[in-house]
């Protein structure tokens, strides 16, 4: 098991204004290759699940390991994809992309030679010169995957990273994140609001319920669905019936949190 947690809660507390559960009992496994989308309303906790996953955050109460050790043992295994672009504006797209490899202390000949093929398979090979103010928001984006993907990691953590794109370009992004991760047997936790992108990207779909976060039911994905890159699999009959069961799930959790 890629990441798993056991009872997992956390309770953020301040000096001057009452304690916030953000997450109740959540209990998730992540199998090696999976790409589990997280889906949810905004505020039920799972930006802390992500964070708590990464080692950012620490739970109140459960457990939390990530390749069978604790997340601060396994950050060199683990990639962090957050939302929007947050690129460094005095640095161009190549010196963007290898800043996660500077961290790490990996930048070689070698590792900026893959870099390099990676920009290029994104659509930016003409541009390794170029700074974010001269980008657009897709670009900007793609150097983020790229940063995101350069590291040697294994697991791959995304924060509802292409939100602020327009949809034809989230497609694209989608559907390369999707070949990158199928290609190279990684695993990803992707977080998103967004039901089509959870079901075109998903072999597992997690339902969260409104803060307290907790899990309302988890919906897999059938073989033809998951073994399909996400444009074709938007045009599969399946797809609408598996939207409109997380929808369904969605509005059900909703329903029973407004009766507690």
């Amino acid at each position: 098991m890629i990441v798993e947690t056991i009872a997992l809660s956390k309770t953020y507390v301040a000096d001057k204004t009452p304690p916030t559960e953000a997450l109740r009992d959540i209990n998730l496994d992540v199998s090696e290759g999976q790409i589990v989308c997280i889906v949810g309303k905004s505020g039920c906790g799972k930006t802390t699940l992500l964070n708590i996953i990464a080692g950012i955050v620490e739970p109140t109460s459960g457990e939390v390991s990530v390749f069978a050790e604790p997340p601060s043992k396994a950050h060199s295994k683990i990639s962090y994809m957050p939302q929007g672009a947050k690129l460094l504006p005095y640095r161009n797209v190549l010196q963007n992309a290898a800043i996660s490899l500077e961290l790490r202390n990996t930048l070689t000949p070698e590792t900026i030679q893959k870099l390099t093929e990676l920009l290029d398979f994104l659509g930016l090979a003409e541009f390794p010169d170029h700074y974010p103010i001269e980008l657009s928001g897709g670009m900007q984006q793609r150097v983020v995957l790229a940063r995101t993907l350069a590291v040697d990691a294994s697991l791959l953590l995304c924060d509802e990273p292409f939100i602020s794109l327009d949809f034809n370009t989230r497609l694209e992004l989608e559907d390369l994140l999707w070949q990158t991760i199928k290609t190279e047997n990684k695993t990803c936790v992707f977080i998103t609001h967004d039901i089509e992108s959870a079901v075109a990207l998903g072999d597992q779909i997690v339902v969260m319920s409104p803060r307290p976060g907790s899990i309302w039911c988890s919906i897999d994905m059938d073989m033809e669905m998951a073994g399909t890159s996400p444009v074709v699999r938007r045009r599969l009959p399946l797809f609408s019936q598996y939207f409109s069961e997380v929808w369904q799930a969605l509005r059900e959790s909703e329903d029973s949190n407004d009766k507690t």
